[in-house]
């Protein structure tokens, strides 16, 4: 069974967590020797996905987590930072997944709003067009219905010739 053990990160303020980060990723530089910083590594862990965290790094933090694994394996907190390791991992699946989908969505937005376009210009021009044929249909009758008229009165003169 998994017990989280008690710190202070659930009351840590959104301006501190930078801070946080900085002084421990700039402690983590000046002294490269990793074993006697596995602690740092579990702390940045948890910063980089601190829910306060206003620009959470989850690649950041699965990285931190796998440096303390590789550390303390067995010892400390390791089971935690499996689970939370676990937990992380499962939410970057799920980002990614959700990047892809905003992707994919706005492709077929766009697309849709292609169509659309395409759609209205065609429209627009078979409203001229069938605007264009009314005109042409209504020069046409009146051309028949002169035509008939000639004609009767051809047929006029034939029969009174």
């Amino acid at each position: 069974m998994i017990h989280c053990l008690p710190n202070s990160f659930h009351a840590l303020d959104k301006e501190d967590i930078g801070w946080k980060i900085l002084r421990l990723e700039i402690l983590l530089a000046e002294d490269p020797a990793e074993v006697k910083h596995a602690a740092s590594f579990f702390d940045l862990a948890l910063l980089h996905a601190h829910y306060n965290n206003p620009n959470p790094d989850y690649a950041r933090s699965l990285l931190m987590f796998d440096r303390y694994l590789s550390i303390s394996s067995r010892s400390g907190r390791s089971d935690e930072a499996r689970y939370v390791r676990s937990l992380l991992q499962k939410m970057a699946g799920m980002e990614e997944e959700l990047a892809r989908l905003r992707t994919d969505s706005d492709r077929e937005r766009a697309d849709r709003r292609a169509e659309a376009e395409a759609l209205q210009r065609l429209n627009a021009r078979l409203i001229k067009e069938n605007e264009e044929l009314t005109v042409e249909k209504k020069n046409l009758t009146e051309a028949i219905e002169q035509l008939k008229l000639l004609e009767q009165s051809l047929e006029k003169k034939r029969l009174g010739h």
